[in-house]
Order: C-alpha cells, then structure tokens, then sequence
C-alpha cells in the first residue's frame, strides 16, 4: 500500500477505533487540506498522486470509507476529506482487529481469574476505557494471563521463597520467561493498581517469594530461635557465632531478652556486624535479604512478637529510595514504632550519587507516614544517596 494512502487512512481507523470504544455515534473524518494533511499536497509526481487516489478508492469501493473530492477539481482530481463509512471493513483492509473485538477476547481470556484477583477486572476496565496501565495494552492479554498464572503459582505455594528461574522453567519451559512479566506483575500485585508507584522487579518478585537465590533467615546476637519442626513441634536452638540462618518459614518466634532488634539490608553490613566488627551485640541482628520476601517477613514477625513491646526495633538500610521502601515494608509488619539506624548520616564520606527531585519526594512521603522527621529533613537537605559500605560500623547502645 501507498505509504502516505496507509497514514491517512490509519488516522480515519484510529478516530473510528475510538468512537467506536466510547460508543459515540459522531462519524470520524480526515480532512486532506494542506494544512490538516501536508503529504497530501507534497506528493511527488502525478503518478505518485494517481497511485494515493487508486488506494483509497479501492478502500472506498470495499464499503471502508467514502472520498468527497472538491467540485471545481471533480473526482479524481483533488480529494477533501475522507468519511468512515464502516470500521470493521476499514479494519480489514488494513489488516487490524478493532480494540473492542480486542478487549473481548482479553475478557474472554481473563475470566478464569476475575473472581479470584481483582486486578483482573481493573485491567479490563482499564482497556475498556481506552487506557494503557503502566504501557499494558490490550495486545499484551496474553503476557497477562501468564502473569496470573505465576500469580496463581505462588499463592497455591503460599508464596514460599523459592527459585525465580526454576519457577519460570516449570511453568513456560524457559527459565527467563517470568524476568519479562516483571512490568505487569508490578501492576496486577500493585496495592493500588496503576496509582501505586512502580517497583524496582527484585521488589516485585520477591514480594512473590520468587528469590534469584533464596536465602536463608540470617540472625545474630544472644536469644533463641524457635523452629517448626516437619513432624510437628517446636524446636529451640540457640543463635552460633558470628550468626545462624533458619529457613525463614520454619520460624515461630524465639526466646531471650535482647535489648533490641535491627534489621539489616546489605549483607556485607550484616557479615561485620554480626562478626563484632562494632562491637558486641546486646540486641538481635537479622539480615532482611535485600527486599524482603513474603517467608522472609513472617519469620521477621515471628521474632518481633516474641519480644516485649516497649523493646526498640531498629532498621538500618540504603539511604535511597529502595531502602526507605524497605523499611516502609518493615514498618508495615511491625505493629509498633520503626525507627531507622544510620540512614540521616551525611557526615562520614559515605555521600553517593544525587537523588532526583521524583525521589527526594517519594522519600519524604514515606518518612511522612512512617514518622522519620530526622530522616526526611537530612535526605531533603543533601537530596544524595548514601552508601552503607562507606559509613562507619555502629549498633545501638
């Protein structure tokens, strides 16, 4: 097909397509004046131009469109706007499906789940409405129902921490497969749908349970660790040095009397740590393994609630906005005052790259809920990263 007859008549099938999903009965147009259409005009050759003509004529000639050509020009002279007289033989001459044949075909494919995830009926409404949540159009329906299928997957596993890859290889023979759902798994787990801001994908998949690498429950400092144990029962085990790791839904609670509890992103920070790089632990130190995952933060849980709660609960991550995300997550858990460790710091040459001005508010607006004053005050002042590595080994007193 002509290339300018093809722009043209996508313009005259995207007004259709449009009409047609808000159900409105105006007819669409294309006017092929200069100014509304300047290809038009800039055709290179009479022939060129009698080849436009013959294109759209045949469209016409299908029952697609119907051309009016201006009265001192007579037809075949010069055309002045295109009429849509019929959407679905314009779409076949094109070689498109309108989007409301579309979206019935994704409700069709997406009814299995729509009384089991209410994102399956957000997103239907979504395309019902001619929007692309997060860049999710109505063509990717089946990337959505793989996405539910992992969905599915998880929660039947009671999103146990378990390998992404290895899930992935199970559930679509190719162990990458679910890193390129990531995008619409964020949205369909979102807890605001498209209003919620979107995650980093190591944060989406492990609020899945789907780890890289699933780590153990890493812990240290003087308490015990209660277990489940697979027959049934508890077992009790005190914490080795430097620490001990636990499969993380297999813990229950646990027994001491520590003087707090902090919770750690990075590893390295947790190895010296635990290793009295700072000196000797008082409290309980627990490893959170980056973005926590569902086994993760019920094993976190299971030692909180073991605790007095007048007992301090500290978190000390990545001065960024992953790390408040973090600790956002944590706060959640925690039923009492989070406070954060080391994360208004901006005076030890730990200070990394700027954060965008996006980022510094975010920051704030999760300091805001959560009751970080100090913290929202230094990140707004320094709007920089600071990187846990390079900053001096403390614990609470």
């Amino acid at each position: 097909m002509h290339p300018l007859a093809r722009e043209v008549l996508e313009r005259l099938w995207r007004a259709g397509d449009g009409a047609d999903m808000r159900a409105s009965q105006r007819t669409p147009t294309v006017s092929l004046t200069h100014k509304q259409f300047p290809g038009y005009a800039s055709l290179p050759s009479h022939a060129d131009k009698e080849r436009f003509h013959a294109e759209l004529a045949e469209a016409q000639r299908l029952g697609a469109i119907s051309i009016a050509w201006e009265r001192r020009a007579g037809p075949g002279g010069q055309i002045q706007r295109l009429t849509l007289v019929s959407l679905p033989a314009l779409a076949e001459f094109l070689g498109v499906r309108p989007t409301t044949a579309k979206v019935a075909d994704a409700e069709a494919a997406l009814a299995p789940w729509r009384n089991t995830w209410l994102a399956a009926d957000q997103i239907i409404n979504s395309w019902r409405a001619g929007r692309s949540p997060r860049g999710v159009a109505v063509d990717a329906w089946p990337k959505v129902v793989e996405a539910f299928r992992v969905m599915d997957h998880c929660r039947e596993q009671n999103y146990a921490d378990v390998s992404e890859r290895r899930v992935s290889a199970q559930l679509f023979r190719d162990s990458k497969h679910i890193e390129a759902l990531t995008t619409i798994l964020d949205l369909l787990t979102a807890p605001a749908f498209d209003q919620s801001e979107a995650r980093h994908a190591e944060a989406t998949l492990a609020a899945l349970g789907l780890l890289k690498h699933p780590s153990a429950f890493l812990v240290a400092g003087p308490v015990q660790i209660k277990t489940s144990l697979l027959g049934g029962g508890v077992e009790r085990s005190s914490v080795l040095t430097p620490y001990s790791g636990y499969s993380p839904r297999h813990v229950v609670g646990a027994e001491g009397a520590p003087a707090y509890l902090l919770s750690v992103e990075n590893l390295t920070i947790f190895h010296e740590l635990a290793n009295g790089l700072a000196g000797p632990l008082r409290g309980v130190l627990v490893y959170t393994g980056g973005y926590p995952s569902p086994s993760q933060l019920r094993g976190y849980v299971a030692l909180l609630r073991s605790f007095p709660d007048d007992m301090p609960v500290w978190h000390w991550g990545d001065t960024d906005l992953g790390g408040f995300r973090i600790a956002g997550l944590l706060a959640e858990q925690v039923g009492r005052s989070l406070r954060l460790w080391n994360m208004a710091t901006y005076d030890e040459g730990g200070v990394g790259p700027a954060l965008g001005k996006g980022e510094v508010g975010r920051i704030a607006a999760l300091c805001e809920r959560w009751g970080w004053p100090e913290e929202q005050l230094a990140v707004a002042r320094h709007a920089a990263r600071i990187e846990q590595e390079l900053q001096a080994l403390k614990i609470p007193g």
